[in-house]
C-alpha cells in the first residue's frame, strides 16, 4: 500500500510539471507545501504517528515530485517547448489525486512503520518501479523519507 501510494504521488508529477510550465509558475510553492505536511500531520496524528515521522515522510514526497518537476521543466526550456495543450486542470483533477495519494502515504507509514526497520523490507521498498525509471533520484528521495520516518536504517542499498 505504501509503495503503491509513492508511485501514484510521483505518477501525477508530469501533468503537475505540464501546468506549471503552461502557467510559468515556479516549482516550489512553500505555501502549499506547508498546507500538505500540515495535513498530513493533523491525520498522522489521528493514526499515532508523530508529527516528525509524518513530516519526514511527506517532505520527502514533495521534495520528490519537485525533483521530477524540475527535470521535466527544465528539458521543455533546452528543446524550447510551446505550451501543452491538454493539461488535466490542477485544483480539481491533480491536487485531488494528490492529496488521495499523501493520504495514503501516511495511512502505509502507520501501518508499515515498524516493518520499515526491517532490512528485508526496506530492500523490497528501495528500487525504483519502471514507471520511474527516468527519476531514480526522485524515489531515493521519496524512500529515503519514508525509512527516515521511521527511524529505519543501516541497510545497504
Amino acid at each position: 500500500m505504501l509503495r503503491e501510494a509513492m508511485i501514484e504521488r510521483l505518477a501525477a508529477m508530469p501533468d503537475v510539471a505540464r501546468h506549471k510550465w503552461n502557467n510559468k509558475t515556479a516549482v516550489e510553492d512553500p505555501p502549499r507545501e506547508k498546507l500538505v505536511v500540515d495535513a498530513a500531520i493533523t491525520e498522522g496524528r489521528e493514526l499515532g504517528l508523530s508529527p516528525d515521522s509524518v513530516r519526514a515522510a511527506v517532505e520527502a514526497q514533495i521534495e520528490a515530485a519537485k525533483i521530477i518537476q524540475s527535470a521535466l521543466i527544465e528539458e521543455w526550456a533546452a528543446a524550447r517547448a510551446t505550451p501543452f495543450a491538454e493539461v488535466p486542470d490542477l485544483a480539481t483533477v491533480v491536487r485531488p489525486l494528490i492529496q488521495r495519494a499523501t493520504t495514503r502515504i501516511v495511512r502505509g507509514l502507520a501501518v508499515a512503520l515498524d516493518d520499515l526497520r526491517r532490512c528485508d523490507i526496506i530492500r523490497e521498498l528501495r528500487p525504483v518501479p519502471a514507471t520511474l525509471q527516468p527519476f531514480d533520484k526522485a524515489w531515493e528521495v521519496a524512500v529515503e523519507g519514508v525509512i527516515a520516518a521511521a527511524d529505519g536504517a543501516g541497510c545497504d542499498p
